[in-house]
């Protein structure tokens, strides 16, 4: 599912953008897919004793469909993601680009052959993210996502699939302020779309963090 596969995509940037320091007394191990109400896919996070992303794995009815596991730099800068099949066959390759603020601001996609197929551009303002723009290989531009905030907290962000559809998610917080999960508008859909995050205690570095929410 193209909506699954982007929305957990978005998990891992924003986590870094958007927790509080207080709030890494805890950290999401899962992300709940819900389609009318009904539970469609799971995604379970797994960490390092460095409090690093090492592997997401995506489960529908209980059966893996895929995973990711993730590399990091000497200085812990999160490095490349390999995306496998659930029988083990690379997908996919993703890098990433940072700014002199280590802040990620591009990704490329490159097939299992190592060719690009994608690229990400990431706008930044004052510590937020503004906007993902994304390219082809021919730089024409097919989706765009952008952030709204309200008092300097994620209030929602507005995804434009380039002449196919748009799509709203709202944020959703607990009293504590911490990111619970999304209520997503779908303009091609009439179902009910809800992600949901669920948290343990441990601890998690904003690094690897930007890997959960973006």
């Amino acid at each position: 599912m193209k909506l699954k596969i982007l929305i957990t995509s978005l998990a891992i940037l924003l986590t870094a953008a958007f927790t509080t320091a207080e709030a890494q007394s805890k950290r999401p191990y899962e992300l709940r897919f819900y389609v009318d109400s009904h539970l469609n896919t799971v995604t379970s996070i797994e960490y390092n004793s460095n409090g690093d992303v090492i592997k997401m794995s995506s489960y529908e009815n209980e059966k893996l469909t895929d995973y990711a596991r993730y590399r990091y730099t000497t200085d812990k800068k999160l490095y490349s993601e390999r995306t496998y099949s659930a029988a083990g066959i690379l997908i996919r390759t993703r890098s990433y680009i940072y700014n002199e603020s280590g802040q990620i601001i591009g990704e490329k996609v490159f097939s299992p052959e190592g060719e690009l197929t994608e690229y990400l551009v990431i706008s930044w303002e004052d510590k937020k993210i503004q906007k993902i723009d994304y390219y082809k290989t021919d730089h024409n531009i097919f989706q765009t996502i952008e952030f709204k905030y309200s008092n300097g907290v994620l209030e929602a962000m507005a995804f434009n699939k380039i002449g196919k559809y748009m799509m709203i998610m709202k944020a959703l917080y607990d009293k504590d302020m911490t990111l619970t999960g999304h209520d997503i508008i779908h303009s091609n859909a009439d179902v009910k779309i809800k992600t949901e995050y669920i948290y343990e205690s441990g601890y998690a570095r904003n690094e690897s963090l930007q890997l959960i929410f973006r």
